[in-house]
């Protein structure tokens, strides 16, 4: 029996170890905004929090907010006057995956820990300590690798997106394919470079990651796409360093804004296969 059903925003919330805990984890990337949301529309917000606002969060028992911008605090105080019974949690997103981050990260998971157990009567052991260590260390890609980056995606529009490039192999580091809470929390030789290394388009070490993967793989990623959230502060700023850095390395890269959909538009569709007509023009066809 499930312990309680608790909504999270983002994947720096271990909800691998939440569920292992008995809790029933729903990410907002694949929820559908109802009609019985009571939020009225929050402004100056990018639209992932806006999709956020329009849900109805009388179907959880709570809610895990990760702090990494301005709206989803604004999201955070309109919860708490419109639904004053739903339980809150808000974790601060890490600036970078060194050291004194992560211990920072796993004080505030203990603090979520203790929380958990006092509001559902639970009984969530202390998190096991393990030695945090630094690994510097890069990703491996393929040939005719297609790095796509950026905000969270459902998983339905991650497969329409699959679909759309037969003979590319695409390596999906966005928001919602990641478990970087569970990896920090799991620190051990068991833990792919994957979860360890890529960081958050949020995060101060986003942009260092992403130039020297392109320029050790430079062979290797043939495209980037960044799936940016609409009226995205991080965007506007980081985006022009994005193309800058696969303008050196030869590596073309394409803006898709995400909409929060199940599915691909028929706009959005159009403009990933002109991308994909592009990438095989230039390299004579996905190998």
């Amino acid at each position: 029996m499930s312990k309680g059903k608790i909504l999270y925003t983002c994947p720096y919330v271990p909800y691998g170890w939440l569920r292992d805990q008995g809790f029933t984890m729903v990410s907002a990337y694949e929820e559908v905004p109802g009609s019985r949301g009571r939020l009225p529309r929050l402004l100056h917000s990018c639209t992932y929090t806006s999709h956020c606002a329009k849900l109805d969060y009388e179907r959880y028992d709570g809610a895990i907010l990760v702090n990494c911008c301005n709206g989803m605090q604004r999201l955070r105080d309109a919860l708490q006057v419109a639904y004053p019974k739903l339980w809150l949690s808000m974790l601060e997103i890490p600036s970078t995956v060194h050291y004194e981050e992560r211990q920072r990260y796993s004080e505030q998971i203990e603090g979520l820990r203790k929380q958990l157990n006092h509001e559902f009567c639970a009984s969530i052991p202390e998190i096991r300590k393990k030695e945090i260590r630094h690994i510097q260390r890069y990703e491996t890609f393929e040939p005719s690798t297609i790095l796509i980056i950026g905000n969270g995606i459902s998983k339905g529009y991650a497969r329409d997106v699959n679909n759309l490039f037969p003979g590319f192999r695409l390596r999906f580091s966005c928001c919602s394919s990641i478990g970087r809470g569970d990896a920090l929390l799991n620190r051990s030789s068991r833990i792919s470079v994957k979860e360890e290394e890529v960081s958050c388009p949020r995060m101060a070490n986003f942009i260092p990651w992403l130039e020297v993967n392109l320029h050790n793989q430079s062979e290797a990623i043939q495209g980037v796409i960044l799936i940016s959230a609409g009226r995205c502060d991080y965007t506007l700023f980081s985006y022009p360093q994005i193309q800058r850095i696969c303008s050196q390395n030869q590596c073309k890269v394409l803006q898709i804004e995400e909409e929060m959909t199940v599915r691909i538009s028929e706009r959005s569709r159009i403009r990933f296969e002109a991308f994909r007509e592009s990438l095989q023009y230039g390299s004579g066809g996905g190998r």
